[in-house]
């Protein structure tokens, strides 16, 4: 699904899709109580062994499920979890498992008031070529 370092392949996912499920998982997260309304979080955890970044390969992994679900329709937003213990609880997780993320997926809907409200910036302001090219101050707006 994603490359890996060293293609240890530590990483998993779980697919929830009861809303018994979906509401103790966003009970996981601090700004996931939306999660309960999407029809399926993908939960992605790996392995304490994964490697020396496995965030990063996580990361990855679920970038890649996020583009695949964008190719096919669908909407997704990643969520950070709060509270690990409790995630690793609620879905039978062994303890050896990092779940330091879920994606929630539907279809979107343009109504929803967020489409939009975060413009993309542009590569002009986020790509330098061959060294930096402006001050390093945070962009405002």
């Amino acid at each position: 699904m994603a490359g890996s370092g060293k293609n240890r392949q530590a990483g998993r996912i779980v697919v929830v899709n009861t809303a018994d499920d979906r509401a103790r998982v966003a009970a996981c997260a601090d700004y996931g109580a939306w999660l309960v309304e999407a029809p399926v979080v993908l939960v992605f955890g790996i392995h304490e062994d994964g490697g020396h970044h496995p965030d990063f390969d996580i990361g990855r992994m679920a970038q890649n499920a996020m583009v695949v679900c964008h190719a096919e329709g669908l909407a997704s937003c990643p969520v950070t979890v709060a509270r690990q213990d409790d995630l690793r609880e609620a879905l039978s997780i062994p303890p050896t498992y990092h779940v330091p993320m879920m994606v929630g997926l539907g279809y979107g809907s343009a109504s929803d008031g967020t489409r939009g409200s975060h413009p993309r910036r542009p590569l002009s302001e986020i790509v330098h070529m061959g060294s930096w090219q402006d001050d390093g101050e945070w962009p405002t707006g």
